[in-house]
C-alpha cells in the first residue's frame, strides 16, 4: 500500500515470472512491476 498523509492513495504489487504459467509475457527470472494510484494522487 501507498500512503500519504495517513491515508491510503494506491498498491504496488511486484509479480515474479514463471515460465510454465500460460499467458507468460516475460522471461524466466524477470518480474513485472504494477502499480493502481486513485486519481487524486496522480502527478
Amino acid at each position: 500500500m501507498v500512503e500519504l498523509g495517513g491515508a491510503t492513495v494506491g498498491t504496488i504489487q511486484l509479480d515474479p515470472q514463471d515460465p510454465e504459467r500460460p499467458g507468460n509475457r516475460l522471461e524466466a527470472g524477470e518480474t513485472e512491476l504494477g502499480y493502481l494510484f486513485l486519481p487524486q494522487a496522480w502527478g
